[in-house]
């Protein structure tokens, strides 16, 4: 799925078009929904995308008076428009969970299937003995690396945390790595 950040209305101080529980879903590539008008948006979009590419959630606030607001935890811009009115948005990205495709049934793939699933990842197995026409397709592989899709001409290589590469070796599993064809 598509990351996005959900923007909502905590509180507001009228005069405000904003109302608590507005909302406002922020893609990559596009805005959805309402926080505010033009006073608001470009600074909601703008932390929704932050948020999006650190994965962190926060606490937003447009107010005339920026420095009369600051506290711990709470992110402060002035309020551009003169109505004198101000806001607190929560933005909250979601974020799709990453997903390790594994193929074969060997003790390696079990204890990696572990750790994946131990570090959130979405596991899935194949064997390879039961689907032989999926092997076929992977050797036009492509893989979305986070910033363009590029085919696998090489192996890709498995950077582990040095406390999951001490587990894997220290339970006799050896992890290899497929050579090109």
């Amino acid at each position: 799925g598509e990351p996005f950040a959900l923007a909502t209305v905590l509180a507001r101080k009228a005069p405000m078009s904003a109302q608590v529980g507005d909302t406002a879903l922020v893609t990559r590539d596009g805005f959805h929904g309402w926080v505010g008008g033009s006073c608001t948006r470009p600074t909601v979009t703008a932390q929704a995308r932050a948020a999006l590419e650190d994965g962190q959630p926060r606490l937003v606030s447009l107010d005339p008076d920026p420095e009369s607001q600051r506290r711990p935890g709470l992110r402060v811009f002035p309020m551009t428009c003169h109505s004198g009115g101000s806001v607190e948005i929560y933005v909250e990205p979601v974020l799709p969970v990453p997903r390790l495709l594994l193929f074969g049934s060997s003790p390696a793939v079990r204890v990696l299937a572990g750790i994946a699933r131990a570090m959130g990842y979405r596991v899935e197995v194949v064997d390879p003995d039961a689907a032989p026409p999926l092997l076929v397709c992977l050797r036009n592989l492509v893989v979305d690396r986070g910033q363009e899709a590029m085919p696998v001409r090489e192996p890709l290589p498995l950077h582990l945390p040095k406390e999951v590469a001490e587990a894997t070796s220290a339970s006799g599993v050896a992890v290899t790595y497929p050579t090109p064809t």
